[in-house]
C-alpha cells in the first residue's frame, strides 16, 4: 500500500493484511490519508495522521479511520 496524503477519497487501494472491524473480512480498501498536524515528508517532524479505510464487501461497507 502506498500512502497518499491528499485526504479521504484520494485513492482506492487494496489494504493487504487489514480486516474489517465489523464483519472481519479481509476485503479492506485504503481510501487515503488526512494529515492532522505536522509534515509527513520531514523526518524531524511530529506528525498526526488519519488513514481512511472502507470494507470492500458490498453487504458491509463499513468505513473507519486508523492511525496505523
Amino acid at each position: 500500500m502506498n500512502v497518499v496524503f491528499e485526504g479521504k477519497g484520494s485513492t482506492d487501494q487494496y489494504a493487504r493484511g487489514k480486516s474489517c472491524p465489523r464483519c472481519k473480512r479481509r476485503r479492506v480498501r485504503y481510501l487515503g490519508t488526512t494529515v492532522i498536524s505536522g509534515n509527513p515528508l520531514s523526518p524531524a517532524s511530529d506528525v498526526d495522521v488519519d488513514h481512511h479505510y472502507r470494507c470492500g464487501d458490498p453487504d458491509c461497507g463499513q468505513e473507519w479511520e486508523g492511525s496505523e
